[in-house]
């Protein structure tokens, strides 16, 4: 008697173990495709979001504490001068001609600003396309990839850089954090489309726990 249950126990502890194991699998596989998929989700909203964006690149001469801290002079000092044409950045590529025509204008203004105290460097505004890497504004997240930018370059331009979007408008409500307000966050909605704007705001880690979770509980119930 003692043979067989013991036998029977056995059995039930491989049992368990290849359960275990099955699940383990499963939720790997689960997770892998889940990945695949949503990685080419992001990549395609990606490139909408990227038509509809202008981000700005502020890049230091270094990262010394001096050139560091004219890097955030130059960039609340081109945030100013550019608020003049606020108006008239009614889309991307209204700021984008803004400044192809006033880039000469706003570069002056900065190196004029009260606030630089005649140490500003060497100063190049442009516009460019460069690659930026995820980016959280407030309750949305901007995937990594290339996008449009404006790029504003103190002396050599190797230092730790600086970057935010300048369209739609999140560096003149908090050059920090970034946040949209409402209404813009609706527009910047309506343009980039459902689809794309569920993407950026789904939290693709969370989503992956809760099907592993389930499958958890779906194995446990056999």
């Amino acid at each position: 008697m003692d043979y067989k249950i013991r036998i029977k126990c056995i059995r039930q502890i491989k049992y368990g173990r290849i359960k275990r194991e099955i699940f383990a699998v499963a939720a790997l596989c689960i997770i892998c495709a889940l990945s695949v998929c949503i990685q080419g989700q992001r990549q395609a909203a990606q490139q909408t979001i990227s038509d509809y964006v202008l981000r700005l690149h502020v890049r230091a001469n270094s990262n010394s504490v001096a050139d560091q801290q004219e890097k955030l002079k130059v960039r609340d000092a081109f945030l100013e001068a550019l608020a003049q044409y606020q108006p008239e950045m009614t889309d991307k590529t209204a700021v984008q001609n803004i400044i192809s025509k006033h880039g000469q204008t706003i570069q002056n203004n900065i190196t004029q600003n009260p606030r630089m105290a005649d140490t500003i460097q060497d100063l190049s505004i442009h516009l460019g396309t460069e690659w930026f890497p995820d980016k959280t504004y407030g309750d949305i997240t901007l995937p990594a990839g290339m996008y449009d930018a404006v790029i504003v370059e103190v002396g050599s331009g190797r230092g730790q850089n600086w970057w935010c979007v300048i369209f739609p408008k999140l560096c003149f409500v908090s050059p920090v954090t970034g946040y949209i307000e409402e209404e813009d966050k609706a527009v910047f909605r309506e343009e980039v489309g459902e689809n794309t704007w569920e993407m950026i705001e789904l939290p693709e880690v969370e989503v992956k726990f809760k099907i592993v979770e389930a499958l958890g509980q779906w194995m446990g119930q056999k």
